[in-house]
């Protein structure tokens, strides 16, 4: 099986959209929105001082540029910003790198979501491209929910019931046109009879008496608060008001509320009007269609899929209209609190009390909650009842407890607990700026926010165990109705995710958008002149949503390309000797020797066509990612560039033998997708030597932790070889371009001890050429808005605590503890049945007390700490750390010679005396050797790779434009 590797950060297996304005948008040109986030625009100030330094090169002609082919470079990034080789022309920067991916000259690692420009476009063409889309499909869509919110304000207050109602709390803070359209036409759950009912039997919800409030149970007395005694606040997911734990069963609530029959009446009313003035419903079909063509959802219905793109168009939308609070780790804990509160202290946050009064308040429980974790977790670990690593966790987690407590305490005592006690109204953290900055730059709503499947699964697995406690707990009919609908979406989500991560071997999306420009200030640390400019080359690294027709090329174009290689002699030989034993039977014996080739061939050709066409679909990603690599050969090869690293690749371990003559399917199977590798290492040799014969690329091995043989197990480009060619290579049948090869250089990772890492491939093949380097714990720069280094910082200083463990009134240990630390009485619970259920209770508490509470405020200490930080850089380990190590280091000694043969680095490209062969044995000569026992004892080694030098970049509250890095980045308004 074929699997896209991106080497040192894991499988990338989800999708993402195509980045060229071609396939998007029927002019071919990329909103303003989209082209500044795809390619974003540096400051004056840096611009003066590239175009300074670009002169200089020119003049002195002293420099040399390093390709980096992989996810892209973050050009503006302080670290950076210095080495990277710009395109200049007419006084102007044109350019930085090359983007396959986006087809453009802007090599940025940004990847960009272009659906929701679909919503208030002129409509679609044929190929489902965008025609006309909006300048800001988000300010369209404010405009729209303006309208909608004057219109069912107005009506609610001009009817005498509904404005004495409930739903007079409706308003532009707890509710949206998003919200209308969901209860009225997607979910379209409002059942008159059942609400009659209700009202017969005294069950909806109306004000009530304190002696009805104080009968109801601690859960329902928390959503009867929120529903009776305070303004309602809009949710993030659907635009309704958020009663409980889950927004999107606000419905139940609204469902049998007083006088519900006449709100429904009016807001179908106030919709259709609000809809003829503004069109809401064929703003959002014509983004349903777009999404629809190019994200087929097998396991979701129309309606399900219209939740989906109606919860990304209110959650873009929310962010913007509300300054991105809903990236604050602390907005989620304002309810969390709110949720552990006694109904005694919640009465006094909420009612008249001074503000020394609430704080008191507040601290008190704080420090209740400090107490009952710590009693829990010395319990546990004084009575051994968890396993010997969980219990280390323990003993970690209580040796930073106390400091934990202070921070926390202190830093809410900094804030006067208003964040607490005033709910979500509050202002955004101290120092603002630096938040707001930061959250726009990494959740702006046109950015591609697709999870990773892990991550998806783990949410969604999260959301599933909850509803599954609300309904074990619910009485009400017409609640379960509604969490066993919500369920049995979410069963459906799962099913999807587990095939998804099955189809793709079970390895997910990794989070890090910072590989390349790691890889790249790796390379640049090498260098202590400063000369070496790193040359960027973007390619795909995430399968993306195609349309039909694009689909249908892709195949052609493979097919096209995989029967001209099969018409090879050489390959066809291969082929013949490899299938003749399954695929001839005795009755062939008769046939001629070129007949019985002719039918192997055929066989072969039509059942890899049936192949390809089940493969391309579960494995797109495999075909788009070799189509631009052979683009980036093509680049490096027009520009002239000596040295080249490609930290991706693709790893292979399965081969056609010992096929079973009765089970054609699984022979057919083997070898197509054997076939298929054979043809990418081809195809990908046969590029490099036509496009790039000069240049040397250095590769990583891959993080398998397998040896490569070329054969049972193979990477690539890593080791392009064929030995299954080989074997069948002559003068007359011609030889392979991939055993020609010497312009590769496979680099294994070894570890700050200089031994080999535990995790690197070792290339074990006859014409592998293998060198090793540092690729553990490997320090370089990182997007400047990703947080890792800033988190390895503050980790150092306070470890997160253990909050994964699970209390369990079912474990006989774990409710004697409940017992013994007093969370529960015996003595008032007579009987068994009784005290489990109190049991429960407490250990739900607990859980959510570790969750909520402890690994809130760790995160809000963590969040607050990384966004003031200035650290731009981070330790990242995996052969693709490795790699830039050594093309760095000989990028400089090819630089030095390239001086002292006066030569320029465009001169030096086809130079006898700088080909990839003499530039490889120098490069050797200066390595040592790896020494030990091992058969990779005389592997050449770099053992001391020059340290990067940590560079800072401007804090985010500076008044740097975006305030990160140099780079300037729109922002959608309303």
């Amino acid at each position: 099986m074929l699997a896209l590797l991106v080497i040192g950060l894991g499988l990338v297996g989800c999708q993402t959209y195509s980045q060229k304005a071609r396939d998007l948008f029927a002019n071919g040109v990329l909103p303003r929105l989209l082209e500044m986030l795809a390619n974003p625009p540096l400051d004056d100030a840096t611009t003066a001082q590239i175009l300074r330094r670009h002169e200089d090169d020119l003049q002195r002609g002293d420099t040399l540029r390093v390709a980096v082919i992989d996810n892209g470079v973050e050009y503006g990034h302080p670290a950076l910003v210095r080495s990277i080789s710009f395109d200049v022309e007419g006084g102007q920067i044109v350019g930085a790198g090359y983007d396959v991916m986006g087809d453009d000259r802007w090599a940025h690692p940004n990847v960009f979501n272009p659906s929701l420009f679909a919503f208030g476009a002129r409509g679609l063409d044929r190929s489902f491209r965008i025609v006309d889309p909006p300048e800001d499909p988000i300010a369209v869509y404010d405009r729209m929910n303006t309208d909608f919110i004057r219109r069912l304000k107005e009506a609610i207050q001009s009817d005498p019931v509904l404005s004495e109602s409930l739903f007079a709390k409706l308003n532009e803070n707890s509710f949206t046109l998003s919200g209308a359209f969901f209860l009225l036409e997607i979910e379209n759950g409002f059942d008159p009879d059942a609400y009659e009912k209700r009202k017969k039997e005294g069950k909806l919800i109306a004000d009530l008496s304190a002696e009805e409030f104080e009968a109801l149970d601690m859960d329902r007395k928390r959503v009867r608060r929120r529903i009776l005694r305070q303004d309602w606040r809009m949710g993030t997911e659907l635009g309704l008001p958020r009663f409980d734990r889950f927004e999107r069963l606000a419905r139940i609530y609204l469902y049998q509320m007083e006088h519900a029959d006449r709100f429904f009446d009016l807001l179908e009313q106030t919709f259709q009007a609000s809809d003829e003035a503004v069109g809401f419903r064929e703003a959002f079909e014509t983004l349903y269609r777009f999404r629809h063509a190019r994200e087929p959802d097998p396991f979701s219905d129309r309606s399900e899929l219209q939740r989906k793109y109606l919860q990304a168009l209110h959650a873009a939308w929310h962010r913007s209209k509300f300054d991105f609070r809903d990236v604050d780790p602390l907005v989620e804990f304002v309810f969390q609190f709110r949720e552990m509160l006694s109904m005694d202290q919640l009465a006094i946050i909420d009612g008249d009390a001074s503000p020394s009064e609430k704080m008191s308040v507040a601290l008190s429980a704080f420090k209740q909650w400090f107490d009952q974790l710590e009693s829990v977790y010395r319990h546990l670990l004084e009575n051994e009842l968890l396993g010997r690593r969980a219990l280390t966790q323990i003993q970690k987690t209580l040796e930073g407890y106390e400091d934990l407590r202070t921070r926390v305490i202190d830093y809410f005592k900094r804030r006067g607990f208003d964040v607490l006690v005033t709910g979500p109204d509050f202002d955004l953290r101290e120092g603002g700026d630096a938040y707001r900055n930061y959250a726009l730059n990494v959740a702006n709503p046109f950015f591609d926010g697709s999870e990773g499947l892990g991550a998806s699964k783990a949410r969604t697995l999260k959301m599933i165990s909850d509803l599954e406690q609300i309904l074990a707990d619910s009485v009400d009919s017409l609640e379960r109705n509604v969490v066993q609908r919500e369920l049995a979406a979410l069963q459906r989500k799962l099913g999807k995710i587990e095939s998804n991560m099955q189809q793709l071997g079970g390895m997910t999306r990794s989070d890090s958008v910072s590989h390349g420009t790691h890889v790249a200030s790796t390379i640049t640390a090498q260098d202590e002149s400063g000369k070496l400019r790193i040359f960027p080359i973007r390619v795909l690294t995430a399968s993306k949503y195609n349309s039909k027709n694009q689909d249908r090329n892709l195949k052609r174009r493979f097919l096209r390309g995989f029967e001209n290689w099969t018409q090879l002699p050489l390959v066809q030989e291969a082929i013949y000797q490899t299938a003749k034993t399954v695929l001839l039977t005795e009755e062939d014996e008769s046939l001629s020797e070129f007949q019985r080739r002719e039918k192997v061939l055929r066989t072969i050709v039509a059942e890899i066509k049936d192949f390809v066409y089940s493969h391309i679909d579960r494995n797109r990603l495999d075909y788009e990612f070799f189509e631009e690599v052979v683009e980036a050969f093509k680049e490096v090869g027009r520009r002239k560039i000596k040295i080249a690293n490609i930290s991706l690749g693709a790893n292979f371990s399965r081969v056609p033998v010992g096929a079973d003559p009765n089970n054609l399917d699984a022979f057919f199977s083997n070898l197509g997708a054997f076939l298929h590798f054979e043809y990418f290492k081809y195809s990908l040799a046969e590029a490099a030597l036509q496009h790039a014969p000069h240049t040397l690329f250095f590769v990583a091995a891959g993080n398998e932790g397998n040896w490569l043989d070329g054969e049972t197990r193979s990477a690539l480009p890593a080791d392009l070889s064929s030995q299954w060619l080989a074997e069948w290579e002559s003068d007359t049948l011609g030889r392979a371009p991939n055993n020609e090869m010497n312009n590769i250089v496979s680099v294994i990772s070894l570890n700050p001890e200089g031994q080999l890492s535990a995790f690197t491939n070792l290339p074990i093949g006859q014409n592998a050429i293998v060198v090793a380097t540092r690729g553990e714990s490997v320090l370089a720069g990182i997007k400047t808005t990703d947080l890792q280094g800033a988190r390895e910082d503050f980790l150092q200083k306070l470890p997160a605590p253990l909050t994964s463990l699970r209390i369990s009134s079912d474990n006989p240990d774990h409710q004697k503890m409940l017992i013994e630390l007093e969370f529960i009485n015996p003595e008032e619970h007579p009987d068994a049945r009784s005290l489990d259920r109190a049991a429960a209770t407490a250990a739900r508490d607990i859980n959510n007390l570790m969750r909520g509470f402890l690994g809130g405020t760790h995160g809000i200490l963590e969040f607050d700490f990384c966004i003031h930080s200035s650290r731009c850089d981070a330790h990242l380990s995996g052969t693709s750390m490795a790699s830039p190590n050594m093309a760095g280091f000989a990028a400089d000694l090819v630089r030095q010679r390239m001086l002292d043969a006066g030569l320029t680095d465009q001169e030096i490209y086809a130079h006898p005396d700088f080909s990839p062969t003499r530039i490889r044995e120098e490069l050797l000569g200066q390595l040592s050797t790896l020494g030990g026992r091992t058969s990779f004892r005389d592997t050449p080694r770099l053992l001391q790779p020059i340290p990067y030098q940590p560079m800072r970049k401007l804090p985010l509250s500076s008044p740097c434009p975006n305030a990160v890095g140099n780079l300037m980045v729109p922002r959608p308004a309303p």
